[in-house]
C-alpha cells in the first residue's frame, strides 16, 4: 500500500464520521491501489458497514465487543487510542462526617493502557499513534467535599461524587481540566495560557473568573454559573478537542459569554439556554455546606441527598418523583432534612442503615 495515504480517513470511517469528500478520496485510493481496495472491503465486512454511504457504528462496535470481550468503544470524534486512567487508589478522608471539606492529594498518577488494535487495521508503515496523556485524578466521594490548588494557583472545590482529571503537563500550554460532577473554580488568570473546563457536552473557557460547573452524568445536561468575571460557554461533543474560538469555525455555534450572576445550560442536543440573572447562592451555596432545592422534583432531590450524605435514597412509588420540594439547609444533619421532607410532602420515610425509602403516606398513618 502507499506510504502517503491519509490513515486518519480510516479513523473517521470507523467512527462513522467520513464526509462525502472523505468517501470520494477513499474510492480514489481503492481505484488505483488493489491492496487498498481489499483492505477497505475487508474492514467494511468485519465491521458490518454498508458498501457505501453513512452507517451507524454502534451495532458494529457492539459486535466486535462481543467477539473480543472488550467493552469500551471510541468516543465520537476520538482516534482509536484510548487513554485509560487507573482507578483512584486513595481518597483523603474528610475532617468530619458527611459535610466537611478536606484538601485532597493528587491521586493515581499517570495513565496506562492503549486501545486494542483491529486486525490488519494498518500496515507496518503506518504513522505512529498519538502519544498517551498522563493524568492525575482528584476525587470527592459521596458524602464528601474536597478542595485543592492546581499547579498554576487555581483553586478548585469539588462537590460530593465528583472527579477532576488534570494532565501531568498542565500549565505547559493551554490549561484544560476534565470534570465529572460539580466543581467551583477560582482561576488564576493568564492570557497566554487559556484555562478551560471540559465536562459532559460543555466547554467553559475562563476569561478572568470565578465560576461553577455542574455536569453529573445522571443530569443529562451541563450548567455553568459565573460568580465573578466572565466565562465563554460552548457546546461540545464529549471527547472532542477544545476549540476556544468556535465562532470562527464554519458551522459551529458561537460561544455564549457569561458575566457575574448569569447562567448557561447546555442541553443534550447542544442547545444553550441562557439566563441573564440568577440567584447565585442557589448554585454555589454548596461550597459552604448549603443545600438548596427550588421547586425541585423529589426524584432529583433523592439523587442529590444520596450524593450529599453518602446514602441510597429510593422512592417506593414512581408517582412521588414529580412532587416539588422547596427548601434550604445549612450544614443540616440528615435527620433534619428527612423530617422536613416528611412534613412538607406528607410522606413516610423508613431508614435501614444506609438505605432510605420514601413512601406515600397511608390513610390514617401518623
Amino acid at each position: 500500500m502507499s506510504d502517503d495515504f491519509d490513515w486518519d480517513l480510516i479513523d473517521r470511517l470507523l467512527t462513522g464520521e467520513c464526509t462525502a469528500a472523505d468517501l470520494r478520496e477513499l474510492d480514489c485510493w481503492c481505484e488505483k491501489d488493489p491492496d487498498m481496495r481489499r483492505y477497505i472491503e475487508g474492514l467494511r465486512q468485519s465491521m458490518g458497514m454498508p458498501p457505501t454511504g453513512r452507517w451507524d457504528p454502534d451495532p458494529a462496535w457492539a459486535r466486535l465487543a462481543d467477539q473480543t470481550g472488550v467493552e469500551p468503544r471510541p468516543k465520537t470524534g476520538a482516534r482509536l487510542t484510548l487513554v485509560d486512567t487507573p482507578p483512584t487508589r486513595q481518597i483523603v478522608p474528610i475532617r468530619r462526617p458527611l459535610l466537611g471539606v478536606a484538601a485532597v492529594a493528587a491521586l493515581a498518577v499517570g495513565a496506562a493502557g492503549t486501545w486494542w488494535a483491529l486486525a490488519h487495521r494498518r500496515p507496518a508503515r503506518s504513522v505512529p499513534a498519538p502519544p498517551q496523556i498522563a493524568m492525575q485524578e482528584f476525587a470527592a466521594a459521596r458524602g464528601q467535599r474536597a478542595e485543592m490548588r492546581l499547579r498554576d494557583g487555581t483553586y478548585v472545590k469539588l462537590a460530593p461524587g465528583s472527579r477532576l482529571r488534570v494532565p501531568n503537563d498542565f500549565g505547559a500550554g493551554e490549561r484544560e481540566v476534565l470534570l465529572e460532577g460539580q466543581a467551583y473554580f477560582d482561576v488564576t488568570h493568564d492570557e497566554t495560557r487559556p484555562f478551560s473546563v471540559r465536562a459532559s457536552n460543555v466547554v467553559a473557557l475562563d476569561l478572568g473568573t470565578r465560576f461553577t460547573v455542574r455536569a453529573y452524568p445522571e443530569d443529562g445536561r451541563a450548567e455553568v454559573v459565573v460568580t465573578e468575571g466572565q466565562v465563554a460557554v460552548t457546546a461540545s461533543r464529549p471527547g472532542a478537542p477544545a476549540v476556544p474560538n468556535q465562532a470562527s469555525t464554519p458551522g459551529a455555534r458561537p460561544p455564549v459569554i457569561l458575566s457575574r450572576g448569569q447562567l448557561a445550560r447546555v442541553e443534550p442536543n447542544g442547545d444553550i439556554v441562557y439566563r441573564k440573572s440568577v440567584k447565585v447562592d442557589r448554585y454555589v451555596g454548596w461550597t459552604e455546606g448549603k443545600l438548596t432545592f427550588h421547586s425541585s422534583p423529589l426524584r432529583s432531590v433523592a439523587v442529590e441527598l444520596g450524593r450529599w450524605y453518602g446514602v441510597d435514597v429510593q422512592l417506593s412509588d414512581a408517582g412521588l418523583g414529580s412532587r416539588p420540594l422547596t427548601a434550604s439547609f445549612d450544614d443540616a444533619p440528615l435527620t433534619e432534612v428527612l423530617q422536613l421532607i416528611r412534613v412538607s410532602l406528607d410522606v413516610t420515610i423508613d431508614q435501614v442503615g444506609g438505605l432510605i425509602t420514601i413512601r406515600p403516606r397511608r390513610a390514617g398513618a401518623l
